[in-house]
């Protein structure tokens, strides 16, 4: 039986402490502080959309029935740290020690234990005792006192291992911080510092038990000594509250807040509070109060019955009566804040001479007024500019129209756009006090000149009083400036060489403003007169790496040609020009980009005269054309470029191979893609070119070349009866043309020439 009814009384206090905490008190100050939050709230908040704020601080709910140790440093013969007459061991034993388990003996659902103060837990872990064989604990804390020669060294920490920068031990942390002050050197790491080379601690890190060894101070500092004991009962309450997450509090008290919320200029506020001492006499009042507790406002209360308090609190006399709802104007005080609460009653109608008072243990930020915004994303493809991103202003979102401003380096506004706000949740949480900052966010692109290409601009959201108006209401200027991206003009020869009787020339040409029908040519020029001794016009072929630095419009910019020795490069130190121009006979130059690398072609050694003969036609090199089918449509591609017939071949183009020869320089033949049916179509007339294309298919410019010289014919034959691609057809093959036309196709005679 009594099995029994000790495990009712766990259960219930199980359930009662999951659910409240106790409270620390703290003696009320008779000062009034002014509010003029009794008035009806200014502007109506329809809190009833606006969901519960979750806590930024809490002081915790105790775990019930756990164990932790509490160790002083050194001892056991090891004096420690010696200063202003005293040391480590003797300060933490004598001095430390007695207020903590005064601390400790106050606790109702934790139990702290301490390791024996004639043992020093280092020297017992050497001996494979100590953090070895201690039980498994929540938690380990030791104290010790730092030291140092320069007497001004200050301020305590707390050191951790690694993988333990919690809220816990930050909180410890300001509790050093709170009364002595942090050592500067950690102050910028939450007070902490990160070890991983302490016996105890790398021991306990392993078994798993949380290990924290807090450096209270300097004991060779005066003043900090000085802090330490004008506050010592102060720092062991609070380490032994903030360690087991349970206030040490003169009577019963229960609490809760059930819903919290601040917006604008309006917060909401429903709860209860329960206390062994309550009265049913006094004024209820709610206090804020700051991190300190020091008041910040106070509320006057009506308070309403709670059934369900009542009836999980049948032992407190007169519980269920201290439910309250408040909606009220926000104070200023708050704003900017962490505010905690309390509530009580007090004997005089302005909430002064608290009868008894009962502290919640959550604590929420209130944010002060802000005017702020980021941009999360800039993206620059050449003119083009997508920005996203967020801005707000807590109180002057609502007036005006939202725009976004692009100032040049000389603070000229080059452009703006008038912005469609975009819900943002995020920013909505992380600013969750303004209803302005959930409609915050923008996405919006726009165009720049080619005069800024090069240039830096910096951006500016802002709220006109009206459009197109010069007045803005408030301005959020983006610190950072952002480089537009510059006119791609760019080109490199990555080989040029003589082998033999033959220049190796490959390398790349990028010109992003010329359009793809351009013409290409290197020219081949002598290097002390600048003389032209060769010119050729050439067909890009596809540059991986190249449209991976400059953007897919630049892989087809490559350039790989074979150039014969002919006698006019004989006896000549020869460089090489790539050039793009607009028209076939190279005149209209859009981009030209001269090379340093030159190559030595020597002259024929003299040979015995000989009777001169007519000169025979010179051999034009050749180049394979390939031909793709799409066994989809029925069409056939023809391509001089080998990495479009591997791409489409990837894609499920069947391999049909060579098509037949062409010459690397000739006569254009041009291509254009209709986007409708699919088809590609080849002519060898530029006057049929643009006309097919004014009919609605897209120009793709010189596909390859037709041998001028005439050498092998390629006949074109239709399809009558085709819908769509495939309708034309090129063949060679004389007798794979009659073979068609015997099968219906019309003969559309020859379309142009092949190489031999």
């Amino acid at each position: 039986m009594k099995k029994i009814v000790r495990l009712y009384f766990y259960l219930i206090a199980f359930v009662l402490f999951l659910t409240v905490g106790s409270n620390v008190y703290a003696e009320v100050s008779n000062q009034t502080v002014p509010s003029d939050t009794a008035l009806l709230p200014k502007t109506s908040i329809n809190f009833d959309k606006i969901g519960n704020f979750k806590p930024n601080d809490e002081f915790g709910v105790p775990t019930l029935f756990k164990q932790y140790l509490f160790v002083m440093g050194h001892g056991a013969g090891d004096p420690g740290a010696r200063g202003n007459g005293t040391n480590e061991a003797s300060f933490t034993r004598n001095e430390l020690l007695p207020l903590l388990q005064k601390y400790a003996s106050q606790l109702q659902y934790s139990k702290i234990n301490f390791y024996d103060p004639s043992h020093d837990m280092y020297q017992d872990s050497c001996d494979e005792l100590g953090a070895y064989t201690i039980p498994n604990y929540e938690s380990v804390t030791e104290f010790h006192l730092d030291a140092s020669t320069n007497t001004n060294a200050s301020g305590g920490h707390v050191i951790v291992h690694p993988t333990q920068v919690t809220n816990a031990n930050k909180t410890i942390a300001q509790i050093v911080n709170k009364y002595v002050g942090l050592n500067p050197s950690y102050a910028g790491n939450y007070g902490l510092s990160l070890r991983s080379d302490l016996l105890n601690l790398n021991v306990l890190n392993h078994r798993g038990i949380a290990y924290r060894l807090v450096e209270l101070g300097f004991i060779t500092n005066t003043l900090d000594v000085t802090h330490l004991r004008q506050n010592l009962d102060f720092v062991a309450r609070d380490m032994v509250e903030r360690i087991t997450g349970e206030r040490i509090t003169p009577d019963v008290q229960v609490s809760s807040i059930d819903y919290f919320a601040a917006m604008d200029d309006q917060m909401k506020i429903k709860g209860w509070f329960e206390s062994s001492q309550a009265t049913t006499t006094g004024y209820p009042y709610l206090y804020a109060l700051d991190a300190n507790e020091h008041e910040l406002a106070r509320f006057p209360l009506t308070l309403t019955h709670r059934a369900d308090v009542a009836s999980a609190y049948p032992n407190i006399a007169n519980a269920g009566n201290s439910g309250f709802e408040l909606t009220t104007n926000l104070p200023n005080s708050l704003r900017g804040k962490m505010v905690y609460f309390k509530a009580g009653k007090a004997a005089s109608a302005n909430g002064d001479n608290l009868l008894y008072q009962v502290h919640f243990t959550k604590g929420y930020q209130i944010d002060g007024n802000v005017r702020t915004g980021n941009i999360d994303s800039f993206k620059n493809q050449r003119n083009d500019v997508q920005v996203s991103g967020w801005f707000f202003d807590s109180t002057l979102s609502k007036q005006g129209l939202p725009y976004l401003s692009v100032f040049d380096e000389n603070n000229q506004e080059v452009t703006r756009m008038p912005l469609a706000l975009l819900p943002r949740a995020d920013v909505g949480i992380a600013y969750r006090s303004w209803s302005t900052s959930l409609l915050s966010g923008f996405n919006t692109s726009f165009k720049l000149a080619d005069s800024l290409r090069g240039k830096k601009v910096r951006l500016v959201a802002r709220n006109l009083a009206q459009a197109n108006s010069q007045t803005a209401i408030f301005d959020v200027a983006f610190n950072q400036w952002y480089t537009i991206q510059s006119i791609i003009d760019s080109a490199s020869l990555d080989r040029f060489e003589l082998n033999g009787e033959q220049l190796t020339v490959n390398g790349w040409q990028f010109y992003e403003k010329a359009p793809s029908t351009s013409y290409r040519w290197l020219i081949l020029s002598d290097v002390q007169s600048g003389k032209e001794l060769r010119r050729i016009n050439y067909q890009a072929t596809g540059r991986q790496d190249v449209a991976a630095n400059l953007g897919n419009d630049a892989w087809y910019s490559g350039f790989n040609q074979t150039v014969p020795v002919t006698d006019e490069l004989r006896g000549h130190s020869i460089k090489v020009t790539a050039m793009l121009t607009s028209d076939a006979q190279g005149s209209q130059i859009l981009s030209q980009k001269s090379f340093n690398q030159t190559v030595s072609v020597p002259a024929l050694e003299p040979t015995e005269p000989v009777t001169p003969v007519q000169p025979a036609e010179p051999n034009v090199a050749s180049q394979s054309l390939y031909r793709v089918y799409n066994p989809n449509s029925a069409e056939h591609l023809y391509t001089a470029k080998q990495d479009e017939a591997k791409k489409l071949i990837s894609l499920g183009w069947k391999d049909e191979k060579i098509a037949w020869y062409i010459p690397s320089v000739g006569n254009p033949v041009y291509r254009l893609y209709n986007p409708n049916s699919g088809e590609h179509f080849y002519t060898l007339q530029l006057a049929e070119y643009e006309a097919v294309a004014k009919s609605g298919w897209k120009k793709e410019g010189i596909a390859f070349y037709s041998d001028a010289n005439q050498s092998t014919p390629i006949y074109r034959v239709f399809n009558p009866n085709a819908k769509g691609a495939g309708s034309h057809h090129y063949t060679p093959s004389a007798s794979e043309r009659d073979q068609l036309i015997q099968l219906g196709w019309k003969d559309e005679k020859i379309a142009f020439y092949g190489a031999k």
